[in-house]
Formats: structure tokens, C-alpha cells, sequence
């Protein structure tokens, strides 16, 4: 679906916004009738001007997830449930920029908005 060229691109725009314990908003756009696939919106704040950065077209080319292009900023399409798909997918994305978890800690509750 990406060549690595474009994810290993991606993967570096990435480690140029996002910083070890910083803080990743989610929104989750979708949730299907079977409630086995989500779409899922990621964001990072700018730290200079309190603007959101949307990182999902970033996160989708780094981590081959699909992208919805129904919803919003063209959200990640996650399959799977059973668990916080939104937690899994910052959860991915930090072990993938940074070999770890990179202090994730998922407090659910103030980064998930239902819209």
C-alpha cells in the first residue's frame, strides 16, 4: 500500500512533531454497525500557537492503516475491537518512532471526543 520510502518519510515528519511524552489527541470518528472497525482522528497541539497538528495522514502512511475518505482529515479505518482502539493506535505509532511505549499512558478520558 506505501513504498518504505513513504513510510520511512513519514516516520520522520513524525519524530519532527511528536517528542517523547507528548500529548496525542484522538477523536473518533466512527464506529461501524458490527463495531469491528473505527475511524480514528489523531492530533498533536502546537506548542507555539495552540493550533491542533493533524498527524493521521502521517500515522496511516507509517503504519499502513487504510484512510476514510468520508470523514473529517481522512481518519485512520482500525480494525478490531475488544480493547481502546484509540489508545492502540498512539501505542503503535510511539513504539514504532521510538522502540517503545515513550511514557504512553493513555488517559482515556481526556483525549477521546465523540463527534
Amino acid at each position: 500500500m506505501y513504498t518504505e520510502k513513504q513510510k520511512e518519510e513519514a516516520k520522520n515528519e513524525l519524530l519532527k512533531l511528536v517528542k517523547p511524552g507528548a500529548t496525542i489527541y484522538t477523536i473518533l470518528r466512527h464506529v461501524s454497525r458490527s463495531g469491528m472497525v473505527r475511524e480514528i482522528d489523531c492530533f498533536l497541539m502546537d506548542r507555539k500557537g495552540g493550533k491542533p497538528i493533524c498527524l493521521s495522514f502521517y500515522i496511516a502512511q507509517m503504519l499502513g492503516y487504510r484512510r476514510s475518505p468520508g470523514r473529517g482529515d481522512f481518519a485512520l479505518v482500525v480494525n478490531g475491537c475488544g480493547m481502546d482502539m484509540c489508545f492502540n493506535v498512539v501505542y503503535n505509532m510511539s513504539r514504532a518512532l521510538f522502540g517503545k511505549a515513550g511514557g504512553c499512558h493513555g488517559k482515556k478520558a481526556l483525549h477521546q471526543e465523540w463527534l
